[in-house]
C-alpha cells in the first residue's frame, strides 16, 4: 500500500498513516465505484450517504453531490426517501 501511495510509512516499524483521499472527478468512475460497492456488499440498495462513506472505497473520495448524474445510468437508479435521504438501487 505504500508503493500505491495509499499509506505512508512512519519512523516506528509497523505503523502507517493514511494519505489524503483521492477525489474522483469523473462521474462515470464515481458511478462505477458506487455500483461496485453495492455489488460487493451483496446489497441491492443503500443510502447514498452511507455508500460514499464506506471504508471499502478507501482511498477514494466519491462525492454525494453526483445525485443528478445517477438518473441516466442504465444499472443504477435513485429514489428519494424522506426530506434529505437518497437511496441508490441496483436495477
Amino acid at each position: 500500500f505504500i508503493d500505491w501511495q495509499v499509506l505512508k510509512d512512519t519512523p516506528e516499524k509497523g505503523v502507517y498513516h493514511p494519505v489524503s483521499s483521492h477525489p474522483i472527478v469523473d462521474s462515470q468512475v464515481s458511478l462505477w465505484l458506487i455500483e461496485a460497492s453495492l455489488r460487493a456488499s451483496d446489497a441491492s440498495s443503500s443510502p447514498l450517504n452511507i455508500i460514499v462513506q464506506t471504508p471499502a472505497l478507501f482511498p477514494f473520495n466519491v462525492k454525494s453531490t453526483i445525485v443528478g448524474k445517477l438518473s441516466p445510468n442504465s444499472r443504477l437508479e435513485i429514489s428519494r426517501q424522506g426530506l434529505d435521504s437518497n437511496v441508490v438501487v441496483l436495477k
